[in-house]
C-alpha cells in the first residue's frame, strides 16, 4: 500500500516537475528578442523600436495558440501536447539564429515559435496539475509550477548577456533553443496523461475519498469527442466569457506595468540604476507571494483570494501614484518605492491564483479547451492595456498615470470576481467536478 501510495505521489509531483520545466521554455522564449533585439536589428537594417514588432507579433501568435493546444490537450493528452510544444518552440527559436536575416523572415519565425510556446503555459497548466492534484493540493502544485518561470527569468538575465558575447545573437538563439530541446526532453520523461491510464488517482485524496470509476469512464466517453464540438461548448458556457474579461483586466494591468514600469519610475526622478532595481525587486517579491498566495486557496474559496489580491493591488497603484506625484514628501523619501513596489509584487500573484480557479470551473474532458480559450480572449487585455495606457500617458502628460489606470482594471477585475465567479477550492467548497 506504502510503495503504491509512494508511486502515486511521485507521479504526481513529477507532473508537476514538468509544468515546472515547461515555463522554462516560456520565459526563455519570451525573454530572448528583449536581451537580443540590439544586437540583431542592426543586421537587419532597422531601428530598435521597428524590430520590436517580432515580440508584438509573437504575443499574438502565444496568446492565440492558446485555445488551439488547450483543446489539443483534451483530444491527444497533455504529455504529448507538452513534447510537440516544446519541440516546435525550440526548432523555430534554432531557425530564427540560423536563418533570420531580415526583418519579415525574422517576424514570421519568431511567431511560430509564439505558437508552439502557447502550449507550455497557462492554456495548459491547470490541466496538468488538476489531473494529478486533489483539490486540496492544486494551490500547492501551482507554486512549484510558477517558480519554474521565475527561476528561469533569473536565469536567462545572465545567461543570455553570456551566450551574446561568446558566439553573438545568433548563438544565443542556438544555445537557447538546445537547452529549450534538452528541457522538453526532461519534460517527456517526467509528463504524463490522466492517472486513470496508470491505474492510479489524483495526489492527495483524503480518506475514505473514492473516485467514481463508472464517472471517469464517462469521461473518457467524452474524451473522445471532437476538438470541434469541445470548443463549442465551451464558447456556450457563460464562465468562459465572464474569466475571459477578468483575464483581460488581469492583462491589460500586467502588461501595462510591465511595458512603463522603469519609465515612470525614472520620470518621478528615480536613476536609472534605481529604477531597474526596482523592478528586480518586483519580481523577487512576486515570487514570494506565489509561494504564499497560491496554496491559500486550498484553505479558502479561491475566488476570495484571487477578489482580494486585486484590492490589495489597486490600494498599492493608487498609493504609487500618490508617491510618485512627489517623491520628497513621503516618509522615507525614495525608498518608500521600493517598500510599496515590494508589496505590489508580492500581492501581484493573479496567474497561480487563477490558474488554481480555472481547475474548478469546467469538468476535467473539456478543462483544456477552457483554459485554452481564455487564454486567447485575453490577447484583448495584452494589446490594448499597454495601448489605452499609452494613450492616457499622452492625454495628461504624465507617465503616473498608469497606476491610477492599472488601479481601475484589477479593482474592476475584483469586483466581477465576487460578483460572476462561484465558490469552490479550499476546505469547504472543494472541486464541483
Amino acid at each position: 500500500m506504502s510503495n503504491g501510495l509512494s508511486k502515486n505521489a511521485l507521479c504526481a509531483w513529477g507532473m508537476a516537475g514538468s509544468g515546472f520545466l515547461a515555463q522554462i521554455i516560456c520565459i526563455f522564449t519570451l525573454n530572448s528578442v528583449g536581451m537580443t533585439i540590439a544586437y540583431f536589428s542592426p543586421d537587419f537594417g532597422v531601428s530598435v523600436t521597428d524590430a520590436a514588432i517580432v515580440s508584438s507579433v509573437y504575443g499574438i501568435t502565444y496568446g492565440g495558440f492558446g485555445m488551439i493546444w488547450g483543446a489539443c490537450s483534451d483530444r491527444i493528452g497533455t504529455r504529448k501536447t507538452l513534447v510537440i510544444c516544446g519541440c516546435g518552440s525550440a526548432v523555430f527559436m534554432m531557425s530564427f539564429g540560423l536563418f533570420a536575416n531580415n526583418l519579415p523572415v525574422a517576424v514570421f519565425l519568431y511567431a511560430c515559435a509564439g505558437a508552439f510556446t502557447a502550449g507550455l503555459g497557462t492554456s495548459l497548466m491547470p490541466k496538468l496539475v488538476s489531473s494529478w492534484f486533489a483539490s486540496r493540493w492544486v494551490g500547492k502544485a501551482l507554486v512549484v509550477v510558477s517558480v519554474g518561470g521565475t527561476i528561469a527569468g533569473v536565469v536567462i538575465g545572465v545567461l543570455a548577456p553570456q551566450l551574446i558575447l561568446g558566439f553573438g545573437w545568433r548563438g544565443c538563439f542556438v544555445g537557447i533553443s538546445l537547452i529549450g530541446l534538452c528541457v522538453t526532453a526532461a519534460i517527456g520523461l517526467l509528463a504524463k496523461d490522466a492517472p486513470k491510464k496508470y491505474g492510479q488517482h489524483p495526489f492527495g485524496l483524503a480518506d475514505g475519498e473514492d473516485i467514481e470509476l463508472s464517472r471517469m469512464d464517462e469521461h473518457a466517453e467524452l474524451q473522445r469527442e471532437s476538438m470541434g464540438a469541445k470548443v463549442i461548448r465551451v464558447l456556450k458556457m457563460p464562465v468562459t466569457w465572464k474569466m475571459g474579461i477578468i483575464m483581460i483586466l488581469i492583462q491589460a494591468c500586467i502588461y501595462t506595468n510591465t511595458t512603463f514600469m522603469v519609465t515612470t519610475m525614472t520620470a518621478a526622478g528615480y536613476t536609472l540604476v534605481a529604477a531597474g532595481l526596482i523592478s528586480s525587486t518586483h519580481r523577487t517579491a512576486q515570487t514570494a507571494g506565489s509561494i504564499v498566495w497560491s496554496p491559500l486557496t486550498d484553505i479558502f474559496a479561491r475566488k476570495y483570494i484571487l477578489a482580494l489580491l486585486g484590492f490589495l493591488c489597486a490600494v498599492t497603484f493608487v498609493a504609487l501614484f500618490a508617491l510618485l506625484e512627489d517623491v520628497e514628501t513621503a516618509v522615507f523619501g525614495a525608498a518608500t518605492g521600493f517598500v510599496l513596489i515590494a508589496f505590489l509584487g508580492f500581492n501581484k500573484a493573479f496567474i497561480p491564483v487563477y490558474e488554481s480557479q480555472i481547475t474548478e470551473l469546467y469538468p476535467p474532458e473539456i478543462l483544456g479547451t477552457g483554459s485554452g480559450l481564455i487564454v486567447t480572449i485575453s490577447l484583448v487585455g495584452r494589446f490594448f492595456g499597454p495601448f489605452i495606457a499609452g494613450g492616457i500617458i499622452d492625454a495628461t502628460g504624465s507617465y503616473n498615470s498608469i497606476w491610477l489606470f492599472n488601479a481601475a482594471c484589477v479593482l474592476l477585475m475584483a469586483v466581477l470576481v465576487l460578483v460572476w465567479i462561484p465558490k469552490t477550492g479550499g476546505k469547504k467548497y472543494g472541486n464541483p467536478f
